[in-house]
């Protein structure tokens, strides 16, 4: 009974220091080295549409693709969805740069320099507070306002950067996680004790 006692102790801050960890998981931004991740930074929205130019998705972070019309898209969980306005790149391309204020240039085979090959726009939904990574068009009660980026703090487009959850690491959680660790080791050293000497047991029950 003793025994069960302490194994509590060391389990009940166990799990209370893991169901703190889930709740304090938030979206991060992390640098990547692939030019396929672009993400928002800031308020804007990046707007989508689908193969027919309807049912706006607006999204934070994106997955860069070109669809075999040389469309500019957005891998949205396995579908291709063109951003909007919609940019065409050419099919020599060997390499696709997006700038922070959100001109798009290309690289071609056997050209020197750049190629400007379109400009990418934000939108800004002004009808609500809450801002989700993802924004459907039943979420807002008013139409979005496409702006550049940078303006009206809509926030810049970073290319070869994407979000990811991750548990911030503060005073707090590093408090948490040093208390448990303390608790569960006082826990660990009665029973690694009693396993040692049972006769502690014995006596004790």
């Amino acid at each position: 009974m003793r025994a069960l006692r302490f194994i509590l102790l060391g389990l009940v801050p166990l799990v209370a220091l893991v169901s703190f960890l889930a709740s304090e998981v938030r979206q991060a931004n992390v640098l990547t080295t692939d030019w396929r991740d672009l993400t928002v930074v800031g308020r804007g929205y990046i707007k989508t549409v689908d193969a027919s130019s309807e049912n706006p998705l607006w999204l934070r972070t994106v997955r860069l693709e070109i669809d075999p019309q040389g469309i500019l898209c957005a891998n949205f969980n396995g579908s291709l969805r063109p951003i909007e306005p919609v940019i065409n790149v050419p099919s020599d391309w060997t390499y696709l740069v997006i700038e922070p204020s959100g001109q798009v240039f290309i690289g071609n085979s056997g050209v020197s320099g750049d190629s400007v090959i379109g400009q990418m726009s934000l939108s800004l939904n002004y009808a609500s507070s809450a801002e989700p990574e993802v924004l459907k068009l039943s979420d807002t009660s008013a139409p979005l306002v496409e702006v550049q980026p940078g303006e009206s703090g809509s926030g810049f487009l970073m290319q070869r950067m994407t979000t990811q959850k991750c548990i911030p690491i503060d005073g707090r959680t590093l408090s948490s996680i040093v208390l448990t660790i303390v608790v569960c080791a006082f826990a660990t050293s009665y029973l690694f004790a009693w396993r040692i000497r049972p006769d502690l047991l014995i006596k004790q029950t």
